[in-house]
């Protein structure tokens, strides 16, 4: 098994990239492309925040780099939302949307997971 970091990065890239055609297909409209990659860059940033939080955690460093962890990883957000909210042509429920790409991509690899002990226990 490789390192969880990494397949799950690879696994929200691949997710997005569909994602970010399916929505082109569909609209046509590349604002609405930006703004869904701002949710997903505030997605895979907060991600790799957190993991790295919560590595120092695990370590046995003090709590407290994980409140300003915290913090900082809501500062991130605000900034990026706030330099979305600044294009003119800015679509909300596209950075929404965005936003849960890595949820999408969680729910993703689980349902492959459960299909494929599925099968394996049918052929049994």
């Amino acid at each position: 098994m490789g390192n969880v970091k990494t397949e799950m990065t690879r696994d929200f890239l691949w997710t997005h990239l569909v994602l970010q055609l399916v929505l082109f297909s569909t609209f046509k409209n590349p604002h609405m492309n930006l703004s869904f990659l701002m949710g997903g860059l505030i997605s895979l940033g907060n991600f790799h925040l957190m993991v790295r939080d919560c590595e120092r955690l695990g370590s046995g460093k003090s709590g407290t780099n994980m409140v300003g962890g915290f913090g900082f990883r809501y500062l991130l957000m605000g900034a990026v939302v706030c330099l979305a909210l600044s294009l003119q042509k800015f679509h909300p429920f596209a950075l929404v949307a965005g936003l849960f790409t890595l949820q999408v991509s969680l729910a993703g690899r689980q349902l492959f997971w459960l299909a494929s002990t599925a099968i394996t226990k049918e052929s049994r």
